[in-house]
């Protein structure tokens, strides 16, 4: 809804002009009192310099509620932001990190098909972490690290590029008909619309960030990838955190196992000794 001050500019005053009529006089010219007097308001257009004015303020008011939607465009992106930084600590585990992150995103553009792929460049193999597909029945094993040079698809090519990519079905074609993107390894029910960026952190692409549409009535714009790929930096750099984090705690895990280890054994070997002195 508009504010209560855009609403008051565009009310606007037309100009007015009152007719008297009256009923016609008898034949023989003498008007009689019971004649029918009334009056009717007729609306006219405004004039030339006042439809200037009109235009000039419908303009100025398009301008003030455009900017007032960026303006809260720009708030929510920065309360994600915040959101996405303060996730990397406060996120159990990392499923529960990107999921997080998928609610996050989705609170700034379509992402009822979402993915987050992690990329290890030493061994080049990719793991879909997180894979949400409203047409997918298979979805990849999350704890599959698959050969970057066996993948034909647009994650792939992401990650080869290391450019974000918006895949319209003119993009795709195209991409086919050079060999960047194997069709028939993509499989199932072609997207209308696929989103993706890389996902970089010091310099190394970490792994890839990407929405996709099968939807027509809800679609991406190019200024949707521009966003996506802003808070993929930021995502980035979350996700590298939460990973350290994760590691941690694993390591934690591992030396408190061990420590538990030893002092069973220790104990089992004092009460050896003992049993030893006693005889």
């Amino acid at each position: 809804p508009r504010s209560p001050i855009l609403q008051l500019l565009t009310t606007t005053q037309r100009s007015s002009r009152i007719l008297e009529v009256s009923s016609a006089p008898p034949i023989g010219g003498a008007r009689q009192s019971s004649g029918v007097h009334f009056r009717v308001t007729v609306d006219e257009p405004p004039a030339a310099g006042e439809a200037t004015e009109l235009a000039d303020a419908r303009a100025r008011i398009g301008e003030l509620e455009e900017r007032e939607a960026q303006h809260a465009r720009s708030e929510n992106v920065q309360a994600a932001l915040y959101r996405i930084a303060d996730t990397a600590a406060a996120a159990r585990d990392m499923p529960s990190f990107y999921s997080s992150i998928h609610e996050i995103v989705g609170e700034l553009i379509y992402a009822d098909n979402f993915v987050i792929a992690l990329y290890d460049e030493a061994r080049q193999r990719v793991n879909f972490a997180f894979f949400l597909d409203e047409a997918e029945t298979e979805p990849p094993d999350a704890n599959e690290w698959e050969p970057l040079q066996d993948l034909k698809g647009a994650t792939a090519y992401v990650l080869r590029t290391g450019k974000p990519l918006f895949l319209d079905w003119e993009t795709f074609d195209d991409l086919v008909a050079k060999g960047e993107i194997d069709k028939d390894a993509v499989g199932g029910t072609l997207s209308e619309l696929w989103l993706g960026t890389p996902l970089v952190a010091d310099g190394h692409t970490i792994g890839v960030l990407a929405v996709q549409t099968y939807r027509t009535d809800r679609t991406y714009e190019p200024a949707d990838l521009d966003l996506l790929t802003f808070v993929g930096q930021h995502i980035a750099t979350a996700l590298s955190r939460a990973r350290a984090i994760e590691e941690t705690r694993q390591r934690n895990a591992e030396l408190a196992v061990i420590n538990e280890i030893g002092t069973a054994l220790a104990e089992q070997l004092d009460f050896d000794a003992i049993v030893d002195l006693v005889g």
